[in-house]
């Protein structure tokens, strides 16, 4: 079942923990952001199952792709290598590092 994204026009303040407050106003970017793939990222831990071991690694695909974005951006890069920054995780399921490894 998709998430229903909270639609943003506009501005999106994100506060990330390693940047700090990021202001997110491109809407072609919030546009992608919107989108239920983008927003499932919010489930999925950036660390698979080592989250499980170590409590304190808690930062999910979504807050690492908007890093990502936030970094290329700071870089002056294209708004195509931006959005590939962005959605560079699109397509990660649940676990899926660890099917690769077995």
């Amino acid at each position: 079942m998709c998430e229903k994204p909270d639609v943003i026009i506009g501005t999106m303040n994100f506060n990330d923990r390693i940047f700090g407050e990021i202001k997110i106003d491109d809407q072609l970017i919030l546009d992608l952001i919107n989108t239920p793939s983008f927003q499932r990222l919010k489930r999925i831990n950036q660390y698979g199952g080592v989250n499980l071991i170590y409590p304190t690694y808690q930062v999910s695909r979504f807050e690492h792709s908007i890093g990502v974005w936030w970094i290329l951006k700071s870089l002056n890069t294209g708004v195509e290598i931006q959005v590939a920054g962005l959605l560079h995780d699109i397509a990660i399921q649940h676990f899926l590092i660890w099917l690769i490894w077995q």
